[in-house]
């Protein structure tokens, strides 16, 4: 039993069935059969039956790749002991072949290619047995098992997480369940690194680009002071940047949120990050709640939308992508047109910044030149500075993601067997049993009376 972590955002059932379809995919279980190597069974006989002794394989069979590539259909190798040899009977859709195998680890030619089979520390020498050594194409184990696992909501108030199978071999069941959850664990934190590896390297190359503007602009500037021999700011320039504080926060602010929803958009647009997720729109730490709170949640709930349709896509089969590829496109383009409209927005309220503060500098016109353009030069410092420094702290926030991210689901209980046989039913065995045994003799004594002639 597991339990999924869900979105908050979105319906609560529709996260825990759309992660039992990943759970309980073809994919998945074709990647839990070879992790857990089950594709080829052995068994041993005993009395009339063979037995599955899996994980104790008396054999481990090698096969080459043109043998497991031109697989279509079953395989079953049946070994019997012949004096100090053991015989061989490979069978293969209609055809049989026959062969001696005199020493393990030979290379026997067969229709399919060369096998070895070798013998394993589970053999027994001394005890001449029959074995049987099934190898089944990945693909039919796969659908057959994919009919055979369930995987259920444990109930609709939880989002615990029920998954079992049937087997006769109970070590096998429990092996290919605790892979198959370690597996879909994987590939879900997989998913979250590689959203967040995005990310980083997206808040990479804009820190790199930043810092250039930031180095230019403080070169810019001491080459003013030089220039001007402006040293320090006398108290009136102190009490024009007091006043002018507001404004000056609210116009670095906007510009900051202008330049991250513009190199969203440029990202976005770029058709080699076509099908790479797009990171979050961040407005809450860089400016009034009251602005921008609702912009943020309706853009970021479009963005988180897009990347669970990236996240399906890329688990997806082939069939199912083409109609994948057209949700995604048309979630791309919704994502463009509200940055675009956001970011329309913010330029519409940094013009209207702007016009206050030249209000302000045509009020303080005596102000010198040099002071004024010195403080024009200071004002884009101080709004590279301020984003090269939200850069800086959402890469330590997305490296804190990638170092602490946790599995998608917990594990409860690994798997287990059943104390009671779900195969076969006693009650009705017996039934049927003591059923037979009243009908049988009573159809024997019949058909005698019936060819009796002495009447």
């Amino acid at each position: 039993m597991t339990i999924i972590e869900g979105s908050q955002r979105q319906d609560f059932s529709k996260v825990v069935d759309d992660e039992l379809e990943i759970v309980n995919s073809k994919t998945l279980i074709s990647r839990a059969i070879e992790e857990t190597g089950i594709s080829t069974e052995y068994y041993v006989k005993k009395n009339f039956n063979y037995i599955d002794v899996y994980p104790n394989n008396p054999f481990n069979i090698v096969l080459p790749k043109s043998f497991i590539d031109t697989l279509s259909r079953k395989v079953e190798i049946i070994l019997k002991p012949k004096g100090n040899a053991y015989s061989a009977l490979l069978r293969y859709d209609k055809s049989k072949e026959k062969y001696i195998i005199n020493e393990w680890g030979q290379g026997i030619n067969t229709m399919l290619g060369e096998i070895i089979i070798n013998k394993t520390g589970n053999f027994d020498a001394k005890k001449q047995r029959s074995y049987k050594i099934t190898i089944t194409p990945l693909d039919a184990q796969s659908a057959d098992l994919q009919k055979e696992i369930h995987a259920v909501a444990a109930s609709r108030r939880t989002n615990a997480v029920t998954i079992s199978t049937s087997s006769t071999n109970t070590s096998k069941a429990k092996q290919l369940l605790n892979s198959l959850v370690e597996l879909y664990n994987n590939d879900a934190e997989n998913d979250k690194n590689d959203i967040a590896d995005n990310s980083r390297l997206f808040l990479e190359e804009r820190i790199a680009l930043v810092a250039n503007e930031v180095d230019s602009i403080e070169k810019e500037l001491e080459n003013f002071r030089i220039a001007n021999k402006v040293n320090n700011v006398d108290m009136e320039t102190d009490n024009f940047l007091k006043r002018q504080s507001t404004y000056d926060r609210l116009v670095s602010n906007t510009q900051i949120q202008i330049g991250q929803t513009q190199n969203i958009i440029e990202a976005v647009k770029d058709d080699k990050n076509k099908y790479k997720p797009i990171p979050l729109v961040q407005l809450n730490a860089m400016s009034d709640k009251e602005y921008s709170e609702t912009n943020e949640n309706s853009i970021n709930v479009l963005i988180k939308d897009y990347n669970a349709l990236l996240i399906d896509y890329h688990t997806a089969n082939a069939d199912h992508r083409s109609t994948l590829e057209q949700q995604i496109s048309l979630q791309r383009n919704n994502v463009l047109t509200s940055l675009e409209s956001l970011k329309q927005g913010l330029e519409i309220s940094l013009n209207d910044l702007n016009n206050k503060i030249l209000e302000i500098n045509k009020k303080l016109a005596y102000l010198p030149a040099q002071e004024r353009n010195y403080l024009e030069i200071k004002r884009q410092q101080e709004a590279k500075s301020k984003l090269y420094i939200y850069l800086l702290q959402k890469y330590e926030e997305s490296s804190l993601a990638v170092a602490s991210s946790l599995p998608q689901a917990k594990t409860l209980d690994k798997a287990y067997a059943s104390q009671t046989p779900v195969s076969p039913n006693r009650p009705i065995a017996l039934a049927l049993a003591l059923i037979l045994g009243l009908c049988i003799p009573v159809a024997v004594l019949y058909i005698i009376d019936l060819l009796n002639d002495s009447k």
